[in-house]
């Protein structure tokens, strides 16, 4: 039995020290040609950018919906000039919004065409 114990331990070892070694061997290296600016610039180009943005509604009778299309049921209506918070463009072309004014502090979708970004 104790055997079979130091055998199982044995496995477990080798098996924690061999782990960071595979992981390590998926990890690609930069080219030694490529300059630090140039991997910021791939990187934030790779990064979709997200919100919030400041938007406004565009249109009066705008409904807000629980999910991301006409089948969803409305929380209600926003109006020309109403504020919300664009979080993120994830499902096209309905946007996800946390409403500001009138029914703040509802999260909701919107569909893209009825709102706009406004700056700050």
């Amino acid at each position: 039995m104790k055997k079979f114990f130091a055998l199982i331990l044995a496995v477990c070892a080798v098996t924690v020290v061999s782990i960071p070694a595979f992981a390590a061997s998926d990890v690609e290296t930069p080219a030694t040609n490529t300059t630090a600016n140039q991997m910021v610039e791939d990187d934030q180009q790779s990064v979709q950018p997200r919100g919030p943005y400041k938007g406004m509604v565009l249109y009066n009778g705008v409904n807000i919906r629980s999910g991301p299309g006409t089948q969803y049921p409305s929380y209600g209506h926003m109006n020309k000039g109403d504020i919300v918070w664009i979080y993120n463009y994830d499902y096209s072309p309905w946007v996800y919004v946390l409403c500001d004014t009138p029914h703040k502090g509802q999260f909701a979708y919107i569909h893209g065409s009825y709102i706009t970004e406004i700056p700050d």
